[in-house]
């Protein structure tokens, strides 16, 4: 990844609030596939789907978070799944909204402590854009976040 990459995140929906990750952790974006739901979950973990022969974890992060579900956002399953990876480690995220990729601006960017309610937990730092604050994690951040609730 070059300088000028450094900055351009993926920017998505998690419930009422805007999440980015960093362009080199997205692996694929499509529209919502089946999934096999795994009973005894938490509600934010839709299920398992196989993505390149590997298994992937699909979660719900706004739920996840405890986040209100966006305004138009319907309870039916609609939306896209964004696949997240590092490594050997993936992770798909059930998203209602995508608005893709974006480059934040250094100027724009500010502490987390800026970011208000539970998408807070997921935040390396925030960047104000589309009108509000947007809550940029990393990869293992928020890997490591969404593995905590679920291993509860």
């Amino acid at each position: 990844m070059g300088a000028q990459d450094s900055n351009r995140h993926l920017v998505f929906r998690a419930g009422n609030a805007w999440a980015a990750v960093p362009v080199p952790a997205v692996l694929e974006i499509r529209a919502l596939p089946e999934y096999t739901p795994l009973p005894g979950q938490p509600r934010f973990m839709r299920g398992l789907i196989v993505v390149d022969e590997k298994i992937v974890p699909v979660i719900e992060l706004g739920e996840a978070l405890g986040l209100e579900a966006e305004e138009t956002e319907s309870k039916v399953r609609r939306g896209r799944l964004v696949v997240l990876g590092q490594e050997k480690r993936r992770m798909g995220i059930h998203t209602s909204r995508v608005l893709g990729f974006v480059d934040l601006r250094e100027e724009e960017r500010a502490g987390v402590e800026v970011l208000a309610g539970p998408i807070a937990a997921i935040a390396e730092e925030a960047y104000m854009a589309l009108d509000g604050w947007v809550a940029v994690s990393t990869f293992d951040k928020l890997f490591g976040h969404v593995r905590g609730l679920i291993t509860r």
